[in-house]
């Protein structure tokens, strides 16, 4: 794979566009008459390309040697203990009024009364 700049600022793969040009004076995309028949090869497609590539194949790499792990016994192992959980909060003390400030309730118990 060798792909290259044609004149139109298109990228083609090499052997086709030189097939093309044998043939022809205009770009294959557009069919407008090329400026030039010079080729500049286009090296960020071609590494990009070359990387696709490898990760391609690592994938498939990884892909086979997960199937070989699915040949093997499976090892069984006791499943992990669950996250502790957080301690309660802890209680807040109730609130009490200081001694000066008297209670809007009424008193538990009314004292009798002489008038009886």
């Amino acid at each position: 794979r060798e792909p290259v700049l044609a004149a139109d600022g298109h990228t083609y793969e090499r052997l086709a566009i030189e097939r093309w040009l044998r043939q022809h004076n205009s770009s294959p995309m557009t069919g407008a008459t090329l400026a030039h028949r010079y080729l500049t090869e286009n090296f960020a497609l071609r590494n990009l390309i070359q990387s696709c590539d490898s990760h391609r194949r690592l994938g498939v790499t990884r892909r086979v040697e997960a199937l070989e792990d699915v040949d093997q016994p499976e090892v069984s192992q006791a499943p992990a203990p669950p996250p502790p959980h957080p301690p309660p909060p802890r209680p807040v003390a109730a609130a009490t009024a200081p001694a000066d400030v008297t209670s809007d309730a009424a008193p538990a118990a009314a004292a009798p009364s002489a008038a009886a």
